[in-house]
């Protein structure tokens, strides 16, 4: 009784394809760890739609196809996946301002709300001042019976661990 592996809007009425990322040149990974700092100040330039892209790619992404399952990027207890991606996008070069969902099986993003939600993120998002300021705030959820129905109350745990270890990776990516 476990709900699909993938949720999807396919009546979301704007579809934005990703496409493979172009990964730009990083550092390596020590030096990564030994310099990654928590910023809470953004640039007043849009972010572009790649950059995006391979934030989201490190945090969600597709790495191998196991046939009945598929991995990610980052972990996940059981590989069931229940971590869920919403944007809230504000100033992203190739995007309209508004709500977007992560589909991860077809690598789009899907606008579920196409308008100005600056305002409204700010305050669902705790009036934490950095939310304006920010291109865009992602909103990371829980399909919890993806995991509850092989885990049952150690779900809630395990959901904990997930969504940690993709916003420790979309973290280390943005650095």
């Amino acid at each position: 009784s476990r709900p699909e592996t993938y949720l999807q809007y396919p009546e979301a009425p704007v579809r934005v394809p990703l496409g493979e990322p172009e990964f730009p040149p990083a550092p390596d990974l020590w030096t990564t760890l030994r310099t990654r700092r928590s910023k809470r100040n953004f640039l007043p330039d849009a972010l572009e739609l790649n950059e995006l892209n391979v934030l989201l790619w490190a945090s969600q992404g597709i790495t191998a196809d196991m046939g009945s399952y598929q991995l990610r990027t980052s972990p996940s207890a059981g590989a069931l996946y229940p971590v869920e991606t919403y944007l809230i996008v504000n100033h992203v070069s190739g995007l309209q301002p508004g709500l977007y969902h992560l589909d991860v099986k077809d690598w789009t993003l899907e606008g579920l709300k196409i308008e100005n939600l600056r305002e409204d993120g700010h305050r669902a998002l705790r009036g934490q001042t950095m939310t304006l300021q920010a291109p865009v705030n992602l909103i990371w959820t829980a399909v919890m019976d993806r995991c509850r129905a092989k885990y049952y109350e150690r779900a809630y745990r395990y959901v904990w661990w997930d969504s940690g270890a993709a916003g420790e990776n979309f973290l280390l990516a943005a650095h």
